[in-house]
């Protein structure tokens, strides 16, 4: 894996952190699109850094629909 991907990536991550610090105090946005930010860091952090793309397909579902189980109970917990 060449260096710059992960350079790539880290600036990716911090950018998203702004961006959600800006959204989290602006209350202007859902919270949905704050869940939908994080499950773009989730996805990011977990293809490059665990390397979930060189493993079986299989812990690459598995680790979707865990952010999945998140983000519904999150939304739930959102709306009572």
């Amino acid at each position: 894996m060449k260096r710059w991907h992960n350079t790539f990536a880290l600036v990716a991550l911090l950018s998203l952190v702004a961006l959600m610090y800006v959204f989290a105090e602006s209350h202007l946005v859902s919270a949905i699109l704050i869940i939908a930010v994080s499950g773009v860091k989730f996805a990011l952090v977990a293809f490059q850094f665990m390397e979930v793309r060189k493993a079986h397909p299989i812990y690459g579902i598995w680790l979707l629909v865990l952010f999945a189980g998140f983000a519904l109970g999150g939304l739930i917990l959102i709306q009572e």
